[in-house]
């Protein structure tokens, strides 16, 4: 896995450039990829979209579980 503050420095740079949708699954780093995600657009939600595939069985991850809701 990327070093985690350079994983939210990409994630800042990329809302100040303006993406404003992403794409991500639990399969990722089993769930830390959305963990990861998750906290760092919080405080961003109105400026984005994001898209997660629904897999049929729970995440790898129980800590990911509330970025379902």
């Amino acid at each position: 896995p990327p070093d985690k503050a350079a994983a939210i420095a990409l994630l800042n740079h990329a809302l100040d450039i303006g993406y404003d949708f992403l794409d991500s699954a639990a399969l990722y780093g089993f769930g830390a990829n959305e963990t990861l995600v998750g906290r760092v657009m919080k405080p961003h939600r109105h400026r984005f979209t994001t898209r997660r595939p629904f897999p049929p069985h729970k995440p790898r991850n129980p800590s990911a579980t509330h970025l379902l809701h």
